[in-house]
């Protein structure tokens, strides 16, 4: 927590942009839902487990095996839209382009990716590129959307067919 200021500037960027829930109303607030995000980070996960939470996105807030709704079909839209913005750091405008799929990649060598409508993934492999990324884990998800065709402008145009 002590050196996570950039998390706590993008929080009040955020703040200011009215971009956090509207509950978060003081600064208070908005450290505890900081805290809370490093804490999750901090969670010990394995690929299994984030493949799970990958296919409860996927499925736009229910999860697959469960059958438990964990959140609403708003929240997770809201969520995949800022994965596929940003959840792959300074690599998220050339993984837009060369998979198309809202992921978040970890420090770890880990790469959660929801193919909405389809499937939760997890890739992992801890060898990582200069941006922080699993150099391995962005290839293989390259192939699996060139295999399957499941971009987010792919699952659009099967649509239009």
């Amino acid at each position: 927590q002590g050196e996570a200021y950039n998390n706590y500037g993008l929080a009040n960027f955020m703040r200011a942009r009215g971009t956090f829930p509207p509950h978060v109303r003081t600064h208070d607030q908005l450290r505890e839902s900081v805290d809370l995000y490093l804490r999750m980070c901090s969670i010990k996960v394995n690929t299994h487990l984030l493949a799970i939470a990958a296919s409860t996105y996927a499925t736009f807030g229910t999860c697959p095996l469960t059958g438990h709704t964990a959140m609403t079909e708003s929240q997770a839209k809201q969520t995949l839209a800022i994965l596929s913005a940003c959840g792959m750091y300074d690599f998220s405008g050339e993984w837009a382009c060369t998979v198309g799929l809202p992921a978040k990649s970890g420090v770890s060598g880990n790469i959660f990716i929801a193919v909405p409508g389809m499937c939760g993934i997890c890739v992992w492999s801890p060898r990582l590129d200069e941006m922080g990324n699993s150099v391995r884990g962005v290839r293989i998800a390259q192939l699996l959307k060139d295999h399957l065709r499941c971009s987010l402008l792919d699952l659009l145009a099967r649509h239009r067919r």
